[in-house]
């Protein structure tokens, strides 16, 4: 006979043993079976009506059957027949949170730590409870005594270590501050798996710090044990996928998405990583599938529309990625790149109005979109549009000096020089010399850019350097045999170079 049996029988001899059955409802309430405790322990209560111990557990009971109205007048009874006992304080304030009354059970958690300053577990908890960054000093203080008066205390190693990993602070002022000291946290987390080596999640989190330190091979086997330990851990699949997509494993980042989707089905993120993955590898119709089903579980993720209309590009679907980029930026009206492909494609169907718009919106978002400049120049094509084009192309090139194409169609406008005067008049006024100096950036930016040799050698022909404008166009021909304006261009000015 086990220690059960031989309880039963001792109540079954004397239904009115009290502590027999105050006994066996603890071990009940140790193997999980709450269902069998309960009732014991209503009958300890009715047998002894004095039994602080008996409230107390049957209060732990209820609250885990969430039956908190019912729980907490348990605990209060336990605490009005032992108003000494810390850990009923500590128990009652632990349903409190439940209940999300905070304050009421940070009061408890205080009463406790007056009742029995050396009670571990209500440092613990009262830390637990400190979340805003103006209470990260204090948090740690609770947190540093539960671990002096119980140096084994698990949680409150792993809690103190994720504290520190996150680092939300507070200025003396109240500003937030976002400091996080990873090396603290790591050496937390290394003391939880001596403490306890099968605490998947202590793993987990310091295979985290170390694949953000760079040390991406240990973190690897962190997350690997932790996944050992956990077979169901969801998150840990998710991280260790995105680690092996850092370290150009794809084959095994899927299978580790994957798994991470048979664990969590609905996880967005995962379905939107997974997409992610197949569209880089090319695999465009698996990306299609899985965007789409990132945005069937969470329909305003901006990214996963803005990267499925870019797919949807590319297999020359124009209508459909239209579609998703408005909707990218109908969620977030501050995507640069959102407006800014979006812009691309309307130029592509003539719809000039609406892709200078967009253009507009990524420069008004992102003041540095290089790009967004040099295309929103490239719209502005009417004569009394000269200066504006100008201008943005020159921005471009000021943020990205190396930007060949802004410097290429810089040396195109200047070289043609097509205006409109003060007096509202058109009038062509080239700038040879500064097209001849847009151009040669360009080609010394990209040396095998034939188009850019081709339309230098046309300013060169104005400005009479025909020797040059004549290497410029063998150099265009050497880059691109084809190139038939080139060859006709050649044609005709051998004859000068001979006159």
């Amino acid at each position: 006979m086990n220690p059960k049996d031989h309880l039963e029988k001792a109540i079954e001899i004397n239904p009115e043993f009290s502590d027999a059955r105050f006994q066996l409802a603890l071990l009940y309430i140790a193997d999980g079976e709450d269902d069998h405790a309960q009732p014991h322990l209503e009958k300890v209560i009715e047998l002894v009506p004095e039994h602080a111990e008996a409230f107390r557990y049957l209060g732990l009971v209820l609250q885990r059957a969430k039956q908190y109205d019912e729980s907490r007048e348990r605990f209060q009874q336990s605490i009005e027949l032992d108003p000494e006992k810390a850990i009923t304080y500590s128990n009652i304030a632990s349903l409190f949170v439940e209940m999300g009354q905070t304050e009421e059970a940070k009061y408890n958690l205080i009463q406790s730590i007056e009742l029995d300053s050396n009670y571990a577990p209500a440092y613990y908890n009262f830390a637990r409870l400190l979340i805003a960054p103006e209470e990260f000093e204090e948090a740690r203080k609770n947190y540093i005594t539960a671990i002096d008066i119980d140096p084994n205390y698990r949680e409150a190693h792993y809690y103190l270590a994720k504290l520190f990993a996150t680092g939300r602070k507070s200025t003396t002022d109240g500003t937030p501050l976002l400091e996080p000291e990873r090396d603290e946290a790591e050496n937390l987390l290394r003391r939880v798996i001596e403490i306890d080596p099968a605490f998947a999640k202590a793993y987990y989190n310091l295979g985290l710090l170390l694949q953000h330190k760079g040390d991406r091979a240990e973190a690897r086997t962190m997350l690997e044990k932790s996944i050992e330990l956990d077979v169901g851990y969801a998150k840990a699949y998710f991280r260790l996928a995105m680690l092996l997509v850092e370290l150009e494993e794809p084959a095994l980042a899927l299978e580790n998405f994957k798994k991470a989707i048979e664990c969590y089905p609905d996880d967005e993120q995962t379905y939107y990583q997974l997409a992610m993955l197949q569209y880089s590898q090319k695999d465009l119709p698996t990306a299609r599938e899985y965007f789409l089903k990132t945005i069937e579980i969470k329909p305003d993720f901006a990214e996963a529309h803005y990267n499925l209309a870019r797919l949807l590009e590319e297999e020359g679907e124009d209508e459909e990625a239209r579609s998703h980029y408005n909707r990218t930026v109908e969620i977030s009206e501050e995507h640069a790149l959102g407006h800014y492909h979006l812009g691309l494609l309307l130029e592509r169907h003539d719809e000039l109005v609406e892709a200078k718009s967009n253009f507009e919106k990524a420069i008004a978002i992102d003041p540095n979109f290089a790009d967004a400049y040099y295309q929103l120049a490239r719209l502005l094509r009417d004569p009394e549009e000269y200066d504006s084009a100008r201008k943005y192309y020159t921005v471009a090139i000021d943020i990205d000096p190396r930007h060949a194409m802004a410097h290429y169609e810089l040396a195109k406008l200047l070289g043609g020089g097509f205006r409109v005067a003060e007096d509202g008049t058109p009038e062509t006024k080239p700038d040879l010399d500064g097209a001849v100096n847009q151009f040669t950036k360009a080609i010394n930016i990209n040396p095998k850019f034939p188009n850019a040799y081709f339309h230098l050698a046309l300013v060169l022909e104005d400005k009479r350097d025909y020797r040059k404008a004549q290497m410029s166009l063998e150099t265009a021909i050497k880059f691109n045999p084809q190139y038939a304006e080139a060859h006709y261009r050649l044609a005709l000015l051998l004859p000068k170079l001979q006159s």
